[in-house]
């Protein structure tokens, strides 16, 4: 439990932030309003969603989680004391067995950031379900976050698995990488193809996103998580990210929900100033 930051991680190097999205995150350069373009291939229907002041959305979204037989999954849900945000993660079953993980976060807090979460999270459920792969669900969400306020975009992470071989394919759109805790006592990046966070790309170049393919070792903690976990005022989030992989090396000898406990116990100094989402895997038995 008393790993020191950083230890035992390998091959995390320096994450750079798109540069549109540093202008949008500090409020400079903000663009006007995009026209709408015409996406009817790939619009798909997606309720708007009233925000929920006390968080019930996410805590009922937590509930909602199943694992499928082959893998453990344990995941907590920590609200910002700011307000509503717009962190969110889903796990979708998919014919043959086989199971999407979808995890996101919409930049910012209050009305905006929540009614973009909600849209954004029904339509990443909705195309996960059709089994499109995993880049293909980022792209059809790009459009769809092109039509969203445009003061507001969002990462997403979103991974296929299939638990009898534990091959997994990801696609990722400016999320924080995964990290893969092993029996051995390190942790590392799992696949991390980057792409740029959606709805910040030219409506007449759309975001490209590569997918990935990897495989969870027997015994392994596989962990997405949101930023507010890893980046703070004190620490950018490369540091951020070294102190969740010690934490994980560090709390992974107990059960998968012991680990996740014992994550954000090691990393208290995270809560409370932004969402935290947290999801491990671990292939059972």
């Amino acid at each position: 439990m008393g790993a020191r930051p950083g230890a035992g991680l390998r091959g995390v190097q320096p994450q750079a932030r798109p540069a549109a999205v540093r202008r949008r995150r500090h409020g400079a350069g903000r663009r006007a309003r995009r026209p709408r373009r015409d996406v009817r291939r790939q619009r798909l229907p997606v309720p708007a969603r009233a925000p929920h002041r006390d968080h019930a959305e996410g805590r009922a979204a937590a509930r909602r989680v199943a694992a499928p037989a082959g893998l453990e999954i344990a995941h907590r849900y920590l609200p910002a004391r700011s307000g509503v945000g717009g962190d969110w993660y889903d796990v979708v079953p998919l014919p043959g067995d086989k199971v999407a993980v979808v995890i996101g976060d919409s930049v910012g807090h209050g009305v905006a950031a929540a009614a973009a979460m909600g849209q954004l999270r029904v339509a990443a459920h909705t195309l996960a379900s059709c089994e499109f792969p995993p880049a293909e669900v980022l792209q059809r969400l790009d459009s769809i976050a092109q039509d969203l306020d445009a003061a507001q975009f969002a990462t997403c992470l979103c991974m296929v698995c299939d638990p009898a071989t534990l091959r997994c394919e990801l696609a990722c759109a400016g999320h924080p990488p995964p990290l893969l805790a092993l029996p051995d006592g390190t942790a590392r990046r799992f696949a991390f193809p980057h792409g740029l966070p959606l709805g910040v790309s030219d409506p007449a170049h759309p975001a490209d996103y590569e997918q990935a393919a990897a495989r969870i070792p027997p015994g392994a903690t596989l962990a997405f998580y949101t930023d507010g976990l890893v980046e703070s005022r004190m620490r950018n989030i490369d540091e951020g990210i070294a102190r969740l992989a010690s934490a994980l090396v560090a709390s992974q000898a107990g059960s998968l929900e012991e680990t996740a406990d014992g994550v954000l116990a090691l990393l208290a100094d995270q809560q409370g100033h932004d969402d935290i989402a947290l999801l491990l895997i671990r292939p059972a038995g």
